[in-house]
């Protein structure tokens, strides 16, 4: 004979009641509430929906938006939900402008590509022109809005921009092969990219060079939209980005919110698109979503923690049974007064700069790497002999000093350096500090050097008599080129070519003393290099015009 515990019994309905409420969808209210609360401002939301996602599987990945896409939007101030403000069709990428009263998208029409602009209420829809928005951007100084933007939704061999209100005239800003993911710091000085997939870069706008930074190979890169420089790379499990801080220094941060509902068929999945909101201590996703496939995903929006090293809090945006991905998040840079802090209020230690090398890039130059970015206007860089520097200068960065001495350096020698300072205010002194200088084993001999790449991985410094600065070289590829996880240049049937101005750089020091040499290693995966190449020798280094009008070719038969 078997017993019932009738009070147990209640007690189990009630959990079970209790559970199913907490579950449940939060009300269009409470969940602008909760955005309002986590960010500290008026917020708005847009993304892309598929409704239909089930019957998408196959395409190439559609997770990145395509036919089927709506573009669905929320505002906190209303509190009224979501509601769509483009109808489904092949749409990409949505933004919202820098004042926040304007949605960006690309969509394919006619079988092109363009650019389209509708006010945040849905009217005034207008189209910006052929291409594909990559990022919006306001400049700091004149407060004119800008859009930059490339010629096709995933690969693309330049950037170019044009002002919001005044699309017709566009201005090239970057000769980078890249893929989908450009996005620009608040000063517009630098982008983060995939140049190209997998590998990760900082451009420098000002100069066009591309700086590896050691970054990862990996997707889905976004720079904050602050002037920290930090860079977020996806981790080929999706669940995670590694996130790099302009000390250099990296931390993999997780992204599965404790939320997140399991995949139709068991598994948490992955999570998506992890892009920077305008507020740089938010980031939002989408997920999960299995590695490329088909499921359905929601808009999830984290918080990060005070150091960066994790999110801390997360609001789930959406919660349905559609594909809900490739969100962007607005939030009122004016409008944080409602944000309460609590706990004891304290001041920050001072960090000073610290020295972190000396590397000669010839007999007379050096370049010293600092902690931080800092201010050298009353640096002094001595010998032992006491003599000191006599051209001092910054690198494009801000991390390197640049030294130049009147009489060559000793094989070994240390230098002592004063006066520099960080960036903050009031500014923190770098106490006086010594580095031995460091020869790099590669090349021996640096006279006359005018251009110089060794891997993706390092850093490749020469000094550039135009500017009378050291600058970062770079390769860039084309659609089939890449690097491999060492950060060798691997061909693949494609080709590298020197970054904006380096072949230049190169040109002139050709046409000055009508000579050159170089050093290259090449490990060929295949002996036999004909084949697809029109029964043609393998050009492996050339300086042309053309097949047969070459200048200088080096040739494998």
């Amino acid at each position: 004979m078997r017993t019932v515990n009738r009070n147990s019994t209640m007690l189990g309905l009630v959990a079970l009641l209790a559970g199913l409420l907490a579950a449940a969808p939060a009300a269009a209210a409470d969940v602008a509430t909760q955005i309002r609360e986590l960010t500290g401002a008026e917020t708005r939301i847009v993304w892309l929906r598929n409704k239909q996602w089930e019957i998408k599987k196959g395409t190439i990945n559609p997770v990145d938006g395509g036919a089927g896409y709506s573009i669905m939007a929320l505002d906190t101030a209303e509190k009224k939900g979501e509601r769509e403000l483009v109808p489904e069709g092949e749409i990409y990428n949505p933004l919202i402008s820098p004042s926040g009263g304007r949605v960006i998208y690309s969509a394919t029409t006619d079988g092109k590509l363009r650019m389209h602009c509708v006010d945040w209420n849905g009217a005034n829809h207008r189209i910006l022109g052929e291409g594909h928005a990559q990022w919006p951007w306001r400049d700091p100084a004149t407060g004119i809005e800008w859009v930059y933007a490339t010629s096709t939704f995933y690969e693309g061999g330049f950037v170019d921009r044009f002002q919001l209100d005044n699309p017709e005239k566009r201005e090239r800003v970057c000769t980078v092969s890249l893929n989908q993911h450009f996005s620009l710091s608040a000063d517009g000085t630098r982008a983060a990219a995939e140049v190209p997939w997998p590998n990760v870069g900082m451009i420098d706008l000002r100069t066009g060079q591309v700086d590896r930074k050691n970054y990862r190979n990996g997707c889905n890169t976004y720079m904050a939209p602050d002037n920290s420089y930090m860079v977020t790379v996806m981790a080929g499990s999706h669940d995670l980005v590694t996130l790099y801080k302009e000390d250099g220094s990296s931390r993999d941060v997780r992204l599965m919110p404790p939320g997140l509902k399991t995949l139709k068929n068991g598994g948490n999945g992955c999570v998506w698109n992890p892009k920077w909101a305008s507020d740089a201590r938010h980031m939002v996703v989408a997920g999960p979503v299995q590695n490329l496939g088909a499921d359905r995903a929601d808009i999830w929006l984290g918080q990060f923690a005070d150091d960066f090293n994790s999110i801390a809090k997360w609001v789930q945006v959406t919660d349905n049974e559609y594909m809900d991905n490739y969100a962007y998040v607005w939030v009122d840079p004016g409008k944080q007064s409602g944000r309460a802090l609590k706990g004891k209020v304290g001041e920050a230690d001072h960090v000073a700069p610290e020295l972190l090398s000396a590397v000669a890039l010839d007999d007379r130059r050096v370049l010293l790497t600092c902690s931080e970015p800092v201010r050298g206007a009353a640096a002094r860089v001595t010998r032992e002999s006491g003599a000191a520097a006599t051209k001092l200068g910054i690198d494009g960065e801000r991390r390197g000093i640049f030294a130049e001495f009147a009489e060559p350096l000793a094989a070994k020698e240390t230098l002592t350096v004063t006066g520099v300072t960080d960036c903050a205010q009031p500014p923190n002194k770098m106490a006086a500090a010594k580095a031995q200088i460091v020869r790099p084993d590669w090349p021996s001999n640096l006279a006359g050097l005018c251009y110089l790449w060794k891997n993706a991985r390092t850093r490749n410094v020469i000094f550039d008599e135009r500017l009378g600065l050291p600058v970062v070289t770079a390769l860039d590829g084309d659609q089939r080129a890449r690097f491999n996880r060492e950060g060798a240049a691997m061909a693949a049937g494609g080709a590298f070519a020197p970054s904006r101005g380096s072949a230049e750089r190169i040109l002139e020091g050709i046409r000055k003393t009508r000579q050159f040499s170089f050093e290259i290693v090449v490990a060929s995966a295949d002996l036999t290099q004909t084949k697809g190449n029109d029964d043609k020798p393998l050009g492996i280094v050339n300086w042309c015009l053309g097949w047969g009008n070459g200048i200088f070719w080096l040739l494998q038969e």
